[in-house]
Formats: C-alpha cells, sequence, structure tokens
C-alpha cells in the first residue's frame, strides 16, 4: 500500500500526473490512515481543478476537496472556499468553507473572511468582523493579513503609534514572506 502511494506522489512530483491520478484512485481503494486518504483527495482534487493531464473539472476537483473536507481537513475547506469564490461565482457556499476552515483557525480562510466582511464584496459589509478576521489572521503570521494591517496602520487607521508600526510592517514583511516563500513556497501565510 505504501509503495502505491509513493509512486503515485513520486508521479505527481515529476509532473506524470495521469500516472499519478491513476495510482492515487488505486491507492484510495486500499486501507489507508486518515492522512494519506486525505493527502489523496487533496492531490487528486488539484489535478481536476488545474486539468492536468485531464480535462479541467471544478464538479470532480469539488467532489475530492469535500471528501477531503469530511475528514476536518481545513486546506480542502479552504480550497472549496476558493472554488466556489473564484471559479464558480457562489459567495454563499465560498463563505460557507471559510467559516468552517476559519473557525479551526486556518489562517489562509482568517484573511479571506477578513477581506470579504472589510470591502464587502461578497457577503454584507462588517468593518469590525472584517477587522477581527484579519487581527486573528496577522496574529497567526500570515504575511498578507499582515500587509493589510500594516497599510492601514499608515493611513492612521491605528493612531500615530500604528503609523509607526505599519511603517516597521511596511519593511520587515515583504522580507519575511520572500524567506518563508524560499523555505516552502506552498507555505500557508502566503495563501
Amino acid at each position: 500500500m505504501e509503495k502505491i502511494l509513493t509512486n503515485a506522489f513520486e508521479a505527481f512530483d515529476n509532473q506524470r500526473y495521469g500516472d499519478a491520478l491513476r495510482l492515487l484512485r488505486e491507492a484510495l481503494d486500499k486501507p489507508l490512515s486518515v492522512d494519506e486518504r486525505v493527502n489523496a483527495y487533496n492531490h487528486i482534487a488539484y489535478i481536476y481543478e488545474m486539468g492536468l493531464e485531464t480535462q479541467p473539472s471544478h464538479v470532480e476537483a469539488i467532489k475530492w476537496y469535500e471528501e477531503a473536507a469530511k475528514l476536518e481537513d481545513v486546506s480542502a475547506q479552504f480550497e472549496l472556499g476558493q472554488l466556489f469564490r473564484n471559479n464558480l461565482k457562489d459567495n454563499q457556499r465560498a463563505m460557507f468553507w471559510y467559516e468552517k476552515a476559519g473557525a479551526r483557525r486556518y489562517s489562509p480562510a482568517l484573511y479571506q473572511l477578513g477581506i470579504a466582511y472589510d470591502v464587502g464584496d461578497i457577503v454584507e459589509r462588517d468593518k469590525a468582523k472584517g477587522e477581527l478576521y484579519l487581527q486573528q489572521a496577522a496574529a497567526s503570521g500570515h504575511f498578507l493579513a499582515r500587509a493589510v494591517i500594516a497599510r492601514k496602520s499608515l493611513r492612521g487607521q491605528y493612531g500615530l503609534v500604528g503609523v509607526f508600526r505599519g511603517l516597521l510592517g511596511v519593511v520587515t514583511i515583504p522580507v519575511s514572506a520572500s524567506l518563508a516563500k524560499k523555505a516552502n513556497p506552498l507555505d500557508d501565510r502566503l495563501r
């Protein structure tokens, strides 16, 4: 069993997505740990979402992300929010999945919730709620949330002391984000 998954992930990493898809589906017919199953579901969903050696299919991507989300995978919950918001323009379902992942303190979801409420583009505007989510995301180290807070600080939203903190953020956040991206391009704090 372990060999099938190892081969599947190796095929994925080597951009042999058709082989990866076949091996991942084969692996799902065998007993797997929850983490292995979630990982397989997310890889299959991504292959369909991006149309990697297959026809792109949001329907298939959603199906597989939902399988991972049923197992409480916050990354899959977040990806469902992204798919519904950006590709299917279903704001209600996007918010459902962002809220679900945000309830588990997943910083990319907290950031998206903060932006959604702050801007009011996919949900009724609620600046206080948006600020709360952005602060939570920033506190967990989310770089984009920290950048939004820094920009607000520079505009004086948090008083004179906030302006100084904003200046510090403008200088340090890009460097920190760059180092994080170099260390791990898939770092959740960059999503």
